[in-house]
């Protein structure tokens, strides 16, 4: 219970991030489970995220709301036929009231550029999921020691 008051207390504050961490089957994802109903109850706009589909596919199952991968919900994928690539470009966040984000599997989300041929963008991931979320909102991290 000490963790969810914890998150209840980060909720009501100005602070844009908190990470929940530990070591696998400490209850991580049941306490993101809790608190997106809890927002949910209370009305309060919310987005699960993780880093890859199948995560998001896995997050959706464990807490019964529909969850998204991190590149499609801050990212727009432009074509540049000229260099035959993908570029990631960084969305405005749009959102009217402040949004809490509850991101799995953090540890995934690098803040390295990677580079590749197919694809190009202009920060890296976590770079770009911070400033998203800053622009009003809060995130929730769940990650693993």
């Amino acid at each position: 219970m000490y963790v969810l008051q914890q998150v209840e207390a980060f909720l009501d504050s100005p602070l844009h991030f908190l990470i929940i961490k530990g070591a696998a089957g400490t209850g991580k994802t049941s306490i993101m489970k809790a608190v997106a109903h809890r927002l949910s109850n209370r009305g309060k706009s919310f987005e699960l995220l993780a880093p890859t589909g199948r995560a998001s596919q896995n997050l959706s199952f464990k807490t019964g709301f529909d969850a998204t991968t991190v590149h499609s919900h801050i990212f727009s994928p432009v074509t540049d036929i000229d260099k035959a690539c993908v570029r990631f470009v960084p969305k405005v966040n749009q959102e009217e009231a402040p949004a809490v984000y509850i991101v799995d599997e953090s540890s995934m989300i690098s803040d390295v550029m990677q580079p590749s041929l197919e694809f190009e963008q202009e920060v890296p991931i976590l770079s770009a999921l911070i400033a998203f979320v800053k622009q009003g909102n809060k995130a929730i991290y769940r990650d693993w020691e």
